[in-house]
C-alpha cells in the first residue's frame, strides 16, 4: 500500500511539474503558475465528496477568492497582446488547471 502511495506521489508530481512547464510556454510564467496556484480549490472539493468535510465560511470565503484571482486573469486582455506568436492560449490554461489537478 505504501509502494502505491510513493508511485502516484511521484508520478503525480513529474505530470503536474511537466504540465505547468508546458502552460508556461503557452501562456508565461505568471498565468501559469497562477492557475496552478488553484490547486487547494481541487483538494477542498475532493475533500468534501471524499473525506466528509464540513464547509465553514471561511472556506466559502477562500474559494470565492480562488474563483475572482482565475476571472480577473482570464479576462485580461492586456496580458494576451504580449502572449509569443504561435502561443495558444487555451492550451495553455487547460495545461495549467490540469497541472494543478494532478
Amino acid at each position: 500500500m505504501v509502494t502505491w502511495f510513493a508511485v502516484i506521489g511521484i508520478l503525480s508530481f513529474a505530470v503536474g511539474r511537466g504540465l505547468t512547464f508546458l502552460g508556461i510556454r503557452h501562456i508565461g510564467a505568471a498565468r501559469a503558475t497562477t492557475l496552478y496556484g488553484t490547486h487547494p480549490l481541487f483538494v477542498m472539493a475532493l475533500a468534501i465528496l471524499l473525506l466528509g468535510e464540513r464547509v465553514s465560511v471561511a472556506l466559502v470565503i477562500g474559494v470565492m477568492l480562488i474563483i475572482s484571482g482565475i476571472t480577473v486573469l482570464l479576462f485580461d486582455r492586456e496580458a494576451d497582446k504580449r502572449l509569443l506568436p504561435g502561443a495558444n492560449r487555451v492550451m495553455g490554461y487547460v495545461l495549467s488547471l490540469v497541472s494543478a489537478i494532478s
